[in-house]
C-alpha cells in the first residue's frame, strides 16, 4: 500500500472512530449529523458544556473514552495528545483528526511492513 493510501486510511479510522465517539450516549458532544460539518467545525462548536468547569470535565471524559477505544484496535494515541488537541478551539475537527491520525501509532506501524513512498 502506498504511504498516501495508508495516510489516508488512517484518517479515515481516526474520523469514524472520533464521531462514533462524540455522538455515543455517554458523552454526546456532537451536534451535527453530517460529516461535512462535523469535519468543518471548531473544536469549541461541539457540545462541551456551558461553564469552564464542564468543558473540562466533559474534555477529559471524552478524552478517556476516545483513548479506550482506540486501545481496543490496539491503535495508541496518548490521552495527552488528545487533550492537547481538544484545548485547541479554534482548530477544526478535520485539522484536529489529522493531527491525530499522525500521532497515533496504528497496529500497522507495528510491523516489519513499511509503506511504498
Amino acid at each position: 500500500m502506498k504511504e498516501s493510501e495508508l495516510t489516508e486510511k488512517k484518517r479515515r479510522f481516526i474520523k469514524r472512530t472520533y464521531f462514533g465517539v462524540s455522538d455515543n450516549p455517554l458523552d454526546d458532544v456532537n451536534p451535527f449529523d453530517g460529516w461535512d460539518e462535523f469535519l468543518a467545525a471548531k473544536v469549541k462548536d461541539m457540545n462541551w458544556g456551558i461553564d469552564p468547569d464542564a468543558i473540562k470535565r466533559s474534555k477529559i471524559r471524552f478524552a478517556y473514552n476516545f483513548n479506550q477505544i482506540l486501545a481496543h484496535y490496539n491503535v495508541s494515541l496518548a490521552l495527552e495528545d488528545i487533550l492537547v488537541d481538544l484545548d485547541k478551539d479554534t482548530q477544526t475537527n478535520e485539522a484536529m483528526i489529522n493531527t491525530w491520525a499522525d500521532k497515533a501509532v496504528f497496529p500497522s506501524d507495528k510491523t516489519g511492513t513499511k509503506a511504498i513512498k
